[in-house]
């Protein structure tokens, strides 16, 4: 949010992203310093990699079932 060198303050960026109808939730992020995209990109890689989690799980399970002996059954 305005990083020196960039050229925009942070007060630049919280009132374009009050202008484009920025959520609440965001233009508290933002001016607490910081970065939604981050926290953002964070989320769904958590959420991504639960989803995996329980592929894997359930591919296993599922495996496991396939190949057991028969007089398991």
């Amino acid at each position: 949010m305005g990083e020196p060198g960039s050229g925009v303050r942070g007060e630049e960026v919280l009132a374009v992203s009050k202008r484009n109808g920025t959520s609440g939730s965001w233009l508290t992020l933002e001016s607490s310093g910081l970065d939604p995209t981050v926290l953002l990109v964070s989320w769904i890689g958590m959420i991504a990699f639960g989803v995996y989690g329980v592929t894997l799980a359930v591919a296993t399970r599922s495996y496991w079932l396939r190949t057991r002996p028969a007089d398991q059954e």
